[in-house]
């Protein structure tokens, strides 16, 4: 008898290829399709062992739903604010996510966003189409700038790392100190409201919690420097999204570069897209086919090791 793994479907057909051909020999693999019904989903978990797949649309499952067999919920993503881990814990069921398997590619995204804000790429891109040349819009280094990042986990640890590439003064705030890491990267420890006042590049890198969501309101906005840019490649949950379009529109600050939305996709008449000192990105930062095998290949092996009763790495619940 062969294990039963259980696959959301993505809406990419080359990751649904990678995961399929990545599968253990001994494991059957069942797809679940990606919009499935909460009834869909809860009938396709009997007698599965693995729970695969990336939850962050909507997590369609209650205490009660999970079957005996069920030992591991691997999600395909380093989001988990989606997902009830807390039943899952009261049920005994391990959670686990990609850790820093995407990290190396949503820091190069969000560099790509400081880079084309202090450069203002779009507005030269669109001066020249237009049949313009000079006098440009000015382009700003990143040279000599301090670069706030907050969250120092996987993505932040990468970040920190490319931005200190570009000669630039990298601070860091988070719930605890990392000695280890200050050592490592060179780079200091500051609180919030310290970092907010003193960074000309803020970034956010934080998984959404109760304590993240609506971290940078109007109060934290209202501190920063009127030449800072803020860039979130975190969840859209972290930022107040009136407050930073309000911020935004009265020069409070210089500019945002956003690959995550509160609404995605955003309505049309978010005010946000509507303002020029804005980038925004279709919640793309960690989707990268250079990144996707390893991501694969990292999900796998935690089901083997679940199945065969060892560690998991990255476990968060």
């Amino acid at each position: 008898m062969t294990d039963l793994v259980l696959c959301r479907r993505f809406p990419f057909p080359d990751v649904n290829e990678l995961v399929a051909r990545g599968r253990p020999d001994g494991v059957t693999l069942r797809w679940l399709a990606n919009d499935a019904t909460p009834a869909a989903a809860r009938a396709a978990l009997a007698g599965v062992d693995v729970l695969m797949g990336a939850w962050v649309t909507g997590w369609p499952f209650a205490a009660g739903d999970f079957p005996a067999s069920l030992r591991l919920v691997q999600l395909l993503s380093s989001g988990y604010e989606s997902v009830d881990v807390a039943t899952l814990a009261a049920a005994g069921i391990p959670v686990a996510n990609i850790g820093a398997a995407n990290a190396s590619t949503v820091a190069e995204h969000a560099m790509a966003l400081i880079l084309a804000l202090l450069r203002q790429l779009p507005a030269q891109v669109d001066l020249v189409r237009g049949g313009g040349w000079r006098p440009a819009p000015p382009a700003r280094e990143l040279r000599g700038k301090t670069v706030g990042i907050v969250g120092l986990g996987g993505i932040g640890t990468e970040l920190a790392r490319r931005a200190l590439a570009f000669d630039t003064t990298v601070r860091y705030t988070s719930r605890h100190r990392m000695a280890a890491a200050e050592a490592a990267l060179g780079v200091a420890w500051a609180p919030l409201g310290e970092l907010l006042a003193t960074s000309d590049v803020l970034c956010l890198a934080v998984p959404v919690t109760p304590e993240t969501t609506g971290l940078i309101g109007a109060a934290e906005l209202a501190v920063m420097r009127p030449s800072a840019i803020l860039v979130n490649v975190s969840r859209g949950a972290v930022v107040d999204e009136p407050a930073l379009a309000k911020a935004l529109a009265g020069g409070m600050i210089a500019g945002a570069g956003l690959d995550v939305l509160a609404a995605e996709p955003p309505a049309p008449d978010n005010p946000l897209l509507a303002l020029p000192n804005v980038l925004v990105t279709p919640h793309q930062a960690g989707l990268s086919p250079d990144a996707w095998p390893r991501i694969v290949t990292l999900a796998w092996a935690n089901v083997v090791s679940a199945l065969a009763g060892g560690e998991i790495a990255h476990r968060i619940g």
